[in-house]
């Protein structure tokens, strides 16, 4: 039995979604108290784009295990996960857009607004994440997707 990508994909994304906000915030906290420069929001960038990375190849392989899932769970059913996760790579390239925009502000009140707005969206890509990754759960946990790998 071939395994699947898409399931063993997905957790890198989930995952960064959740610890990027606690990472930002810490590095907020560390650069209003001058512990670090404002280079040292490359880690933040590379981070991001880690997560820009996986949940785009966490939608491809989706997209690959689509037809194959099809023949077991309702198309409708496959389609609102593929929506929340089209959603999802959305709003995290506008942040990880943002993200490169407030990098290049000048320092001051303008870098610290942005920020705090990057901070705020990050924390917002969390209901993004939730709601993909309960879509998925739903197809395999009450309609049986994973049946459709054990034919």
């Amino acid at each position: 039995m071939d395994l699947p990508l898409h399931p063993m994909m997905v957790h890198l994304p989930l995952g960064l979604v959740v610890v990027l906000p606690v990472v930002t915030a810490i590095f907020f906290i560390l650069y209003r108290m001058q512990f670090l420069n404002k280079a040292s929001y490359v880690l933040i960038l590379v981070l991001h784009s880690f997560l820009l990375g996986g949940a785009y190849i966490a939608e491809e392989t989706g997209e690959e295990d689509e037809d194959l899932v099809e023949q077991v769970v309702a198309e409708h059913y496959i389609e609102d996960h593929e929506e929340k996760a089209e959603a999802f790579v959305a709003a995290v390239t506008v942040s990880f857009v943002l993200h490169l925009v407030f990098f290049f502000l000048p320092m001051g009140a303008a870098f610290h607004a942005g920020l705090v707005l990057a901070l705020v969206m990050q924390a917002g890509l969390i209901y993004f994440a939730y709601e993909v990754g309960h879509a998925g759960a739903v197809l395999v946990y009450e309609h049986g997707a994973a049946e459709a790998h054990r034919q």
